[in-house]
Order: C-alpha cells, then sequence, then structure tokens
C-alpha cells in the first residue's frame, strides 16, 4: 500500500554525531494542492510508564503550499553524546517518525507518519588508564594490579589473611534506569533492582597468602552512568538516565566466625576493537550538490498592501524537481517573520515560478530564500526590499 511518508536510514546511530536520514512525502496522494502545516522527523524515546519523550526534531516543511508531486529530502538529525544508548535490558528503546500535518480547507487537521526503528550505541570512550587497586581490613589484605577489565577477561587477586577459615569472592552488579518528568514527583513505574551476583568463587581453609584467577563472564554489560537531560523551561527537569556499575566483593569468616568485608570497584568495558564503519560514515556529507547560486534568479518583486509576490528563474540547463521555496522576512536585520513556502512538482529550465507571501509588512527590510530540491540542491539567498 503506498505510503504518503517513507523514511530510509541506517538502523544504528552513535550518540554525539549526526545520524543521516532520508524522507519522502509522496503528494500525489492528496489533491493537487497540498497546504502543509509541518513536516519534519523526530527521535522518540519510551518512558516506562510507555510515554512517548522527544529526544531530538529537525523541520523540514513550516507552513506553505505543495504542489502534487514526489519531494525527498535528505538531512542530518543531531544526536546528543547525552543521549542515553539503546538498552534492551532495562527497555530503553528508540524509533524516528517522520511526520506531516496537513490542514483541509474545512479546518480539519490530518496527520500522517512512518516509524522506524533505531538503536542508539554510545560514543566511543576515551581511554582510561588503569589504576591499582589496594585494600585491607584487619586479617585480609587484597591486591589487583588494576580496575579496569573487558568482559571474559580473568581478574588476577593477589591476598594475604591470618586466621581466615573461609575466603569468598563474589562479582556484584548493580543496574537501575530511572525517569523523571514534571508528571511524577516520584515514579510508581521505576523501580529499584536490588545488586545481584553473577559469579562466586570460594575457597575453604585458604592458605595464608596466594594468587586467585577469578573469571568474568563473557556477557556483562560494560559500566556507565548516563543520563539525558532534555531542554526544559518549566521548573522541572525532563530526563532519563541508566546505570550500570560493578564491585568485587571479597568476604572472610574468621575461626571466630567474624565476617570481614572488603569492597573492590571495577569497571567493565567492551573488548578493543575497530570503529564502527557508522562513525566514518556518519561525519560525511554525501547529500550535497554542487550548483551556483547564481542559477536562481530573483527578477522581480511587487507588493500590494500586505502581500509580496517574487518571480524565479531557473536559469540553469536542469530540470530541477522536488522544488520547495521557503520566504522569511527579516525586520530590522535581527527579527525573522513566519516563515512560508511553497513546492513545486518540477522547474524547467529557463521556466518562471511565482511565488507570493502574504505577511508583508513595510518594516520587513530584506527577504531570505531557502531554495531545495530532490538531488540535494539547496540555495539560500537574502535579498533586500
Amino acid at each position: 500500500m503506498p505510503k504518503l511518508i517513507k523514511l530510509s536510514t541506517e538502523k544504528v546511530a552513535v550518540a554525539g554525531l549526526p545520524h543521516q536520514v532520508s524522507v519522502t512525502f509522496d503528494m500525489t496522494l492528496l489533491e493537487s494542492n497540498t497546504s502543509v502545516d509541518f513536516a519534519g522527523i523526530r527521535l522518540i524515546s519510551n518512558r516506562p510508564c510507555k510515554k512517548d519523550i522527544l529526544i531530538s526534531k529537525i523541520d523540514i516543511f513550516n507552513g506553505g503550499i505543495l504542489e502534487s508531486g514526489i519531494y525527498s529530502r535528505n538531512v542530518n538529525l543531531n544526536i546528543s553524546r547525552r543521549v542515553v544508548p539503546t538498552v534492551i535490558e532495562r527497555n530503553i528503546r528508540y524509533f524516528l517518525r517522520g511526520t506531516m500535518v496537513i490542514e483541509h480547507e474545512t479546518g480539519k487537521r490530518e496527520e500522517f507518519f512512518d516509524d522506524h526503528d533505531l538503536t542508539i550505541i554510545a560514543e566511543k570512550e576515551p581511554v582510561r588508564s588503569p589504576r591499582p587497586i589496594l585494600l585491607q581490613i584487619k586479617n585480609i589484605k587484597i591486591k589487583l594490579d588494576k580496575d579496569i577489565f573487558e568482559k571474559g577477561e580473568t581478574i588476577k587477586i593477589n591476598y594475604e589473611t591470618e586466621k581466615i577459615k573461609l575466603l569468598k569472592f563474589k562479582l556484584i552488579k548493580e543496574a537501575n534506569v530511572y525517569c523523571h518528568c514534571a508528571d511524577y514527583a516520584k515514579c510508581a513505574h521505576i523501580k529499584q533492582n536490588p545488586p545481584i551476583t553473577l559469579q562466586n568463587l570460594d575457597l575453604h581453609n585458604p592458605p595464608s597468602s596466594d594468587i586467585v584467577y577469578f573469571n568474568l563472564p563473557n556477557d556483562l554489560e560494560p559500566s556507565h552512568n548516563w543520563k539525558w537531560i532534555g531542554a526544559s523551561t518549566s521548573y522541572f527537569e525532563n530526563s532519563i538516565g541508566d546505570s550500570v556499575s560493578y564491585n568485587l566483593v571479597i568476604n572472610g569468616t574468621t575461626f571466630n566466625n567474624e565476617i570481614i568485608s572488603l569492597n573492590a570497584p571495577i569497571i567493565i568495558v567492551e573488548p578493543t576493537k575497530e570503529d564502527l564503519f557508522m562513525k566514518e560514515k556518519s561525519t560525511q556529507q554525501p547529500f550535497k550538490t554542487t550548483f551556483s547560486p547564481k542559477n536562481i534568479e530573483l527578477q522581480s518583486c511587487i507588493v500590494s498592501n500586505n502581500i509580496i509576490t517574487f518571480k524565479f528563474k531557473n536559469n540553469s540547463n536542469q530540470k530541477l524537481e522536488g522544488i520547495t521555496i521557503s520566504i522569511t522576512g527579516i525586520q530590522k536585520s535581527f527579527f525573522e517573520t513566519p516563515s512560508w513556502m511553497i513546492g513545486r512538482r518540477e522547474w524547467n529550465p529557463g521556466e518562471i515560478i511565482e511565488v507570493s507571501y502574504n505577511n508583508h509588512t513595510p518594516d520587513i527590510e530584506s527577504y531570505q530564500f531557502i531554495i531545495e530540491t530532490n538531488s540535494g540542491i539547496k540555495v539560500k539567498k537574502i535579498e533586500n526590499i
């Protein structure tokens, strides 16, 4: 079944890098000319309460008339490096939504959309130098050469004890998701997860000093403490986060049945590997097409009361398809008026297109025009009035 909106993008994005998205609006499925109130792309996540939370957005069309035709746009959606990466284990997921809102002559508004699941991975963390760990409480002394490990790695533990009949080693994981919004002072959907023991090693009647090799599981999540805070003008913070931490807990039982506990925080990192192809690919800008702004000529502008009409000519030898011309007035070289856009199916070489802007006022000093096409051409022009 034909869709008015269709998104196309890679399935994986990297937090901190812009993500390339292609979107096609098939306006042939609607009437000849369509009044568009808004069209754009949104990056959305779901809170634990299942409510959508807007993470990032980019506008493509803002108010205007689109002629029947196909309009394709390629954009880079900014994803902050503070965005919490996808965490399947605690149901932190993302999707892209392409949206268009149209307004009928009756005043009725209708929304069309297309969703695309997106996995977000963490930007490569700066390499941190490992540090040794030395702990001593009463009868037990523990030494680790480092505090940073890869999953599946073996931890070398040097220990010294006195009058200890049982020595226990445990790997403890703490993992929690948190969320905060204006709706709930205390969210009933957030449950604090208790620490869980992932690995055990017991030594009965251990020698007074020795080396223990403690194997880490191969499926550990990397240690992290991620928190995203959204832009908000209200008093309440709008945020979502996820944290994972690990501790190597050593319990020693004396012959008098006294229990001595030591806690060694350790950091789990991903195994060293080549950078994902996405990182290099995401920094490219393959959508730009060489096209001189001189190829678009503003031939005239005529003012009639609050209406100003512009005539543009395509001086190139190219047939342009899926054209939009966005117009914004500039007041006192700083303030912008609401933009207005017209869309045409095609623009032939030598053809003149007429565009009217209905919010003209005498204090508008200049107009900004942004002309875009399906082939990636984007021309920006400013004309003084």
